[in-house]
């Protein structure tokens, strides 16, 4: 309908694809068929950020405007209440693989945990800038953010405990992956190094 896509998330089992438009609102493809699957999803803002559960339940943004909203994929409605984090963009949010808590990051330096309820658990505080890309480790246990104070960093998820701090790039780390074997974390960065 003319809008832009901002950001993608495709499901596990890599059939569909929910993107996030330039109104606010989330859409569901069919791969294979390359169609659109339902009406949009609402939103609330531009949707900066996107997650597919690994269970493939629902899928979860982030707004510029501070919001976090979850979509059942099956019937498209919200799933609870909206989510007011700050008034600060949300830039990355990522499930863990238990599908049991999620993880939100922006541009107020702090990494949130919620359940799967959407309660707040913890607030993870110690980047000087803003969060940009999260992921989790297989167990669930430790969480690694990347950031535009240009480090990487790992956490307990449990607590918030710093445990590793890594620097190197010399501008902010805009993406980050661990393999699957969990033996390399990846990232990128404005600097233009992988």
């Amino acid at each position: 309908d003319g809008t832009f896509v901002n950001t993608i998330a495709l499901s596990p089992d890599g059939l569909m694809a929910a993107g996030a438009c330039g109104d606010g609102r989330v859409r569901l493809w069919n791969i294979k068929e390359g169609s659109l699957v339902g009406p949009p999803w609402e939103g609330n803002d531009r949707v900066r950020c996107l997650d597919w559960s690994p269970n493939g339940a629902e899928v979860a943004g982030g707004s510029e405007d501070g919001t976090i909203r979850r979509w059942n994929t099956g019937t498209g409605r919200q799933i609870g209440s909206l989510i007011k984090k700050s008034d600060q963009c949300i830039w990355t949010i990522k499930y863990s693989p238990q599908c049991d808590k999620f993880a939100s990051g922006g541009s107020d330096d702090i990494i949130s945990v919620w359940s799967k309820d959407g309660k707040l658990l913890i607030e993870i505080k110690g980047h000087d800038g803003g969060v940009t890309s999260l992921c989790w480790s297989k167990d669930g246990e430790y969480i690694f953010s990347a950031s535009a104070d240009h480090t990487i960093r790992k956490w307990q998820s449990i607590d918030g405990k710093e445990l590793i701090v890594i620097r190197g790039h010399t501008n902010p780390v805009t993406s980050l992956c661990l393999s699957p074997d969990e033996s390399h974390l990846v990232s990128a960065s404005d600097d233009y190094s992988v």
